[in-house]
């Protein structure tokens, strides 16, 4: 590994034109030289013992880390030796891999979770930016992209005062050019980065006009958290639509279950358009989509329609955040959005979690703070963590 021959730098897929880093137990060397034989790298001050005094049988797992783009990449090798000047403490070290073992996550290991809520003012952002805490505390690589274009807010809450970029810079780019990760902004929490939707006004059309679905699946996180604007845009729908995990964030008034009730609507409804079966139904009914479902159910369960029906409403099973929510009778007003949904969309809907009203949470907003970072003993992020905890499970 010390010295790679020419013919096995011909053979051998390069990598070392990239600038990366090894990192192994939280700390970080230089990467002298990369290829498909191994890897060497260089440790200021010389090898660290625990990796020094590995075996060459002694597995161990480490990331590969671009630090320009922020993409990783796991990896699992052996040591082969260390080397240095002679008398002095080894500062390199060569490493394969037996077998070469990657376990870089693909496109389908990426979880996104769509938060939406219908109208301003339920907390949407606020839980947003705290489960995207909590997840990049218990080490998941998180992306939080702010999708209210225009109005955005999640920097602030996460005391950024002056956003270096926003999306704005990425919508301005020809389509072809346009690179999600380049408009990435390092947070002051470990694992965590954002891309703000800014706070000027974004022409709608350049926004309509490319989806950022492709770009998210290429972000190299293990959860992407898309806080969505309020209302209905088409863009929120897209969004939505594409996501994994599809929350709605309510508090126990009727104007938020009726908000809600109105974007999960919106949303089945766009999924069933998808469909050019559903399509070729929904004219012969004039766009009623009361009339379609009560076609649809009318039909033999066997009838292709109907199983293609019911097959894109199994994809839109909602998780429900309470926010607010202090009394039975309160918890009680969430659960009415399960039944409408259930009996008017015939859709699946769990609460995923309920949190609670309290004046901790009002003062992290003040302190520009998540209050997971401010109180983590307290109730409701202690909450946020079993929310956390289920996602990942």
């Amino acid at each position: 590994m010390s010295s790679i021959s020419d013919s096995d730098r011909r053979s051998n897929t390069r990598l070392d034109f990239v600038k990366v880093e090894l990192e192994y137990q939280g700390e970080r060397y230089k990467v002298l030289n990369i290829s498909s034989n191994g890897i060497l790298i260089y440790c200021q001050g010389g090898v660290p013992d625990h990796l020094a005094n590995m075996g060459r049988t002694e597995k161990f797992e480490f990331v590969l880390v671009d630090p320009e783009r922020g993409s990783r990449m796991d990896f699992e090798g052996t040591l082969i030796r260390c080397m240095g000047e002679e008398g002095r403490r080894p500062d390199r070290a060569a490493i394969t891999f037996i077998p070469i073992t990657v376990k870089k996550k693909s496109v389908s290991e990426l979880v996104t979770v769509a938060v939406a809520g219908g109208k301003g003012g339920v907390g949407k952002s606020i839980f947003s930016v705290n489960l995207s805490c909590i997840l990049a505390k218990l080490g998941k690589e998180v992306a939080l992209i702010d999708a209210d274009f225009g109005s955005a807010d999640c920097h602030t809450l996460l005391g950024i005062t002056r956003l270096p970029k926003d999306i704005r810079d990425y919508f301005r780019q020809p389509e072809s050019k346009r690179d999600l990760r380049s408009e990435l902004i390092e947070t002051k929490f470990s694992h965590l980065k954002l891309i703000s939707g800014g706070n000027n006004k974004i022409d709608r059309p350049s926004i309509y006009s490319n989806s950022l679905v492709d770009q998210i699946d290429k972000l190299g996180a293990d959860f992407c958290i898309v806080d969505l604007g309020a209302g209905v845009e088409d863009h929120s729908l897209t969004l939505y639509h594409h996501a994994q995990i599809k929350v709605i964030v309510l508090t126990p008034q009727f104007t938020s279950l009726q908000n809600a009730y109105s974007f999960v609507k919106s949303a089945v409804y766009r999924a069933l358009r998808s469909s050019d079966k559903i399509k070729d139904i929904l004219l012969k009914v004039d766009g009623n989509f009361a009339k379609l479902y009560q076609v649809v159910r009318e039909l033999p369960d066997s009838d292709s329609l109907k199983v293609e029906f019911y097959n894109i409403l199994k994809g839109y099973k909602f998780k429900i955040i309470g926010n607010m929510v202090n009394t039975p009778k309160e918890l009680g007003f969430i659960n009415i959005l399960i039944k409408l949904v259930k009996e008017y969309l015939d859709v699946e809907c769990s609460i995923l979690g309920v949190l609670e009203s309290d004046k901790d949470i009002d003062q992290s907003v003040n302190k520009l703070t998540p209050f997971t970072e401010l109180y983590p003993t307290s109730v409701n992020s202690q909450k946020m963590g079993t929310i956390a905890q289920n996602l990942i499970s």
